[in-house]
């Protein structure tokens, strides 16, 4: 049967007068029951938990310590929501904190000066909920959760840097931020496998005055709602799904290099024009022949939805444009497409012009075959390619697949050297 311990019993055993020291020092996380007053830890400058398990404990004495308290939780269990509530300390640190059930948070708010949230080990973590907090710097380190990562309610303020590196949520949600200081959000979600991938990173009504670099990350998608970006900001190289911005600004330089979105049907216009723009701005002209791809595609997709007959004709150009070469962008794709095509309407005219001869496959007949679809091949060559002599074609239904034949190839190769040419625009 495990032992019970009473958080009383560890008072003042650290020999030092204001530092309390709850730990057990077991190898597992034990429960430890609360039944401690506020005037006995009102002066302490250091308030530990190790290897301490919660449930359903009420930390509302905390609330009221001096603003030059550090407390921290290592190694510790949830078992239940952990509400943490401070007018003002000076640090907290949580480290390799875990939880036992699914859908545990950690809920904490109030002014803390320092907060470093960080796992040594591989274990699974809580979720976090920062309601109300404001704070100079806040790390996030090594978390593996299954829950949320989330600021929510109003004045969540970090002054000076707020960093989240090497880690994984189910969701990370930004409502009502405001940043002071860099925001570092770095390799998050990159060990979980992209089509298993469902994190959504959210930012909504946000301010960030400094610069924030949002790099090498794995998302499932990016939102982007009311916010502002009055410093330098930077989304490279990160994986999404699809990304969408609505209302909001960007005051200053944005890097969207080597963004890659998987899913671009899921995209808005406005969005990939916005990145687009962006990217001319920062003369990447590779990334910006994507995205101006990307809006093309949309485009396209738009004027299938509005089903309008005085579109066909840019609907019919841009489905050409997609399919040849992407809007510019496949040179291999134009080649294809050039070749397949040209070969389709090379063959229709073969069978027209030997309709009532026997078909036999024979070394002679290929060789036959591919002569005339060379000769057919060269734009300018406007005599039977089947002809040993120079003569033209006879018959009205010969020249139908050879006129379009011919519009397919000059219009595949002008495809094949736009593509060729995007480096050089």
């Amino acid at each position: 049967m495990e032992k019970k311990y009473f958080a009383s019993e560890f008072l003042n055993k650290s020999g030092i007068k204001d530092m309390v020291n709850i730990n057990p020092k077991t190898e597992t996380p034990c429960n430890v029951f609360w039944d401690i007053t506020f005037d006995q830890i009102k002066n302490c400058s250091s308030l530990n938990f190790q290897l301490c398990r919660f449930d359903r404990i009420d930390f509302s004495i905390l609330k009221n310590l001096s603003s030059r308290t550090s407390i921290s939780f290592h190694k510790c269990e949830f078992l239940s929501f952990c509400d943490i509530k401070f007018n003002e300390i000076d640090s907290l640190n949580i480290t390799d904190c875990s939880f036992r059930k699914k859908d545990i948070a950690v809920i904490i708010s109030g002014k803390i000066h320092e907060i470093t949230i960080k796992n040594n080990e591989k274990i699974k973590s809580p979720g976090y909920n920062f309601m109300g907090i404001e704070c100079l710097t806040l790390s996030i380190e090594n978390i593996n959760s299954d829950n949320s990562l989330n600021f929510t309610h109003n004045n969540n303020i970090v002054n000076r840097q707020l960093k989240i590196s090497d880690s994984s949520f189910s969701d990370i949600n930004f409502n009502q931020l405001e940043l002071n200081g860099r925001v570092i959000i770095e390799k998050t979600n990159n060990d979980v496998g992209f089509d298993f991938n469902t994190c959504e990173f959210s930012l909504n009504h946000c301010i960030f005055n400094k610069q924030i670099t949002i790099e090498d990350n794995n998302f499932s998608s990016i939102k982007i709602d009311e916010t502002f970006f009055y410093g330098i900001s930077s989304f490279q190289n990160n994986t999404v799904k699809s990304i969408k911005f609505k209302n909001s600004h960007f005051m200053s330089r944005v890097y969207f290099d080597d963004l890659s979105v998987k899913e671009i049907t899921k995209c808005d216009r406005k969005t990939i024009r916005t990145i687009k723009q962006e990217l001319q701005k920062t003369e990447n002209r590779i990334d910006y022949d994507t995205f101006r791809s990307y809006e093309l595609e949309l485009y396209k997709n738009d004027l299938v939805k509005k089903e309008k007959w005085w579109h066909f004709k840019d609907l019919f150009i841009l489905s050409l444009n997609s399919l040849f070469s992407k809007h510019g962008i496949s040179w291999r794709r134009a080649i294809g497409m050039t070749v397949l095509f040209s070969l389709g309407f090379y063959t229709v005219l073969y069978i027209i012009k030997n309709l009532h001869n026997d078909f036999n496959i024979t070394l002679n007949g290929f060789n036959h075959f591919t002569s005339g679809y060379f000769k057919f091949f060269l734009i300018t060559n406007f005599y039977d390619p089947l002809s040993e002599n120079r003569e033209y074609l006879k018959y009205f239904g010969e020249w139908l697949p050879f006129i379009f034949g011919k519009i397919v190839i000059g219009y595949g190769l002008y495809e094949t050297v736009q593509s060729f040419r995007k480096y050089k625009k």
